[in-house]
């Protein structure tokens, strides 16, 4: 394995993992204040009576810097490992519940519960907003109302779960993008009923802040959609009046 440097200055105490090798520092010619770490197997011909042995001080000054720098980085490396483990555990929670909440053949049901609302009360399902009259015959029996009831709760369980955190919003745009600010929209009137009846101005409030954000969202979205159709719309044309030029010229030339 080779001999030990003549220069070697250090012996670490209790080297009990390998005890026929010595672990050590040594000095260069070159550079004697810079040490160099030191594991090889000792030559018969060096004996230990060279070497000094590393005191408790020595080895706080010149050793344990080292050591605490390298526990420290590695203890900074574990929390960013444990932070970013968490925050994919909180996401992979979120959509979970994301699932959990976006029933779509429930919101089936209670649309098709509606559908038989509108159809005795002879109203265009159709209908955007419903009038103050419409909105006022639903409210004067409790069969028509009920329905109305459970669709607005359930909506409003979902944009409560999405302004706490608990759902991802991302995920719940995409099911409920539309449909959402849609029934806010056409139940306002019996929203504003319920709110006067029961005295409660912040009825289904949830409901309203994410309809609100929605509509600006789907807007923004809109012209942005509309940018890339038109951009792409440009290319086309462009592509197709490049293709007439290249037959007029091939025309030409036959």
């Amino acid at each position: 394995m080779g001999s030990v440097h003549p220069n070697a200055r250090y012996i670490l105490p209790g080297n009990l993992l390998c005890p026929n090798y010595l672990l050590g520092f040594c000095s260069s010619r070159k550079s004697p204040d810079r040490l160099h770490l030191i594991f090889r197997k000792p030559n018969p011909m060096t004996t230990r009576k060279n070497l000094k042995k590393m005191t408790i001080k020595e080895f706080s000054t010149e050793v344990a810097p080292t050591i605490q720098m390298t526990t420290a980085i590695l203890g900074l490396f574990s929390l960013l490992l444990i932070f970013w483990q968490i925050r994919q555990a909180a996401k992979w929670n979120r959509l979970s519940s994301s699932h959990n909440f976006l029933d779509i053949e429930l919101v089936t049901k209670l649309q098709q519960s509606l559908l038989a609302v509108f159809t005795d009360l002879k109203i265009d399902p159709r209908t955007v907003r419903l009038s103050k009259t419409e909105s006022e015959l639903i409210w004067k029996s409790e069969s028509t109302t009920i329905p109305v009831k459970n669709l607005l709760n359930y909506f409003e369980n979902i944009c409560a779960a999405i302004n706490v955190g608990s759902v991802d919003e991302e995920n719940a745009y995409a099911v409920h993008s539309s449909s959402i600010p849609a029934t806010f929209m056409k139940f306002e009137g019996i929203i504003d009923i319920m709110r006067d009846h029961y005295g409660d101005k912040e009825l289904f409030i949830e409901m309203q802040k994410v309809s609100k954000a929605w509509d600006t969202l789907n807007l923004e979205n809109h012209e942005i959609q509309k940018g890339k159709l038109e951009a792409l719309t440009e290319r086309h044309n462009k592509a197709l009046a490049k293709l007439e030029r290249s037959k007029g010229v091939q025309n030409k030339t036959t």
